[in-house]
């Protein structure tokens, strides 16, 4: 049997987790929050949330990651960026990450995307210009993100 300390423990290291989520795009954040209102439900109180909580939250984790997926490609679109913007974006953050860290997330897509669209346009001032509107659409989906991840969790411990 595990102890209640052991399930909180876990809990909160999937709330840390899914903040974590936000500058390491490897980390689904919502779905980590998620996981941690999950374990709280089958393992410390079935009874606390009801089914509003749970239907609320699933319908925000779906919204979320529409807006991972398209905050980016969205700015770049708009700034005349082409579909490989969007790809570029993803990627950059990947990579980047992985050898600046957090830093990485904000770096990458913001290189990925000048040179993709340098390469397509052959214009530095377009493909600058669109790699500042890919990486404003990137943090502008980060901040409404982290807004999403502390709304939900403070519904949460107003809950319980």
């Amino acid at each position: 049997m595990v102890t209640i300390t052991v399930v909180w423990i876990i809990i909160i290291a999937l709330f840390a987790l899914a903040f974590l989520g936000l500058v390491f795009p490897v980390l689904p954040d919502v779905p980590l929050l998620m996981a941690g209102f999950v374990m709280y439900h089958f393992f410390v109180d079935d009874q606390a949330l009801g089914l509003w909580f749970w239907i609320i939250t699933s319908i925000v984790m779906v919204l979320s990651f529409l807006v991972d997926n398209f905050a980016s490609g969205i700015a770049a679109k708009r700034a005349g960026g082409s579909s490989g913007s969007f790809w570029a974006a993803a990627l950059g953050a990947i990579v980047f990450s992985l050898f600046l860290g957090p830093l990485g997330v904000i770096v990458g897509p913001f290189v990925f995307v000048l040179v993709v669209e340098w390469i397509r346009t052959q214009d530095f001032k377009k493909a600058l210009s669109i790699g500042i509107s890919t990486l404003i659409g990137f943090i502008g989906g980060m901040l409404v993100k982290l807004i999403i991840l502390i709304a939900l969790l403070v519904w949460f411990f107003v809950l319980i």
